[in-house]
């Protein structure tokens, strides 16, 4: 029985496994980087959400049309916050690395 060898895969060039490698640590720096400003993101959402309902628990009952507006305010500031964090949960997931030997 004779073997066929194949020839070798272009990434296994000098050099080519480590501007590869170089390359993943680039990707995961800048992976780093995205969810950092994420966090610091949903920090401040969190705060003016937080801000708002206090603003909204202080409001008199009485005066309806500011505790609508604060209402409203409070509502869309809880909605950013989970905007940002379904932009979290998205960016955690693990991303798809195709890993072709040849």
């Amino acid at each position: 029985m004779t073997l066929l060898k194949r020839p070798f895969c272009r990434w296994s060039e000098p050099g080519a496994v480590a501007a590869a490698a170089e390359a993943e640590a680039q990707a995961a720096n800048r992976r780093d980087q995205v969810r950092d400003a994420l966090g610091r993101d949903l920090e401040a959402a969190r705060y003016v959400a937080d801000r708002a309902f206090r603003q909204y628990d202080a409001a008199d009952p009485e005066n309806r049309l500011v505790a609508a507006e604060l209402e409203t305010r409070w509502n869309r500031a809880l909605a950013y916050v989970g905007e940002i964090e379904g932009k979290i949960a998205t960016h955690m997931i693990p991303q798809g690395r195709s890993r072709h030997l040849c």
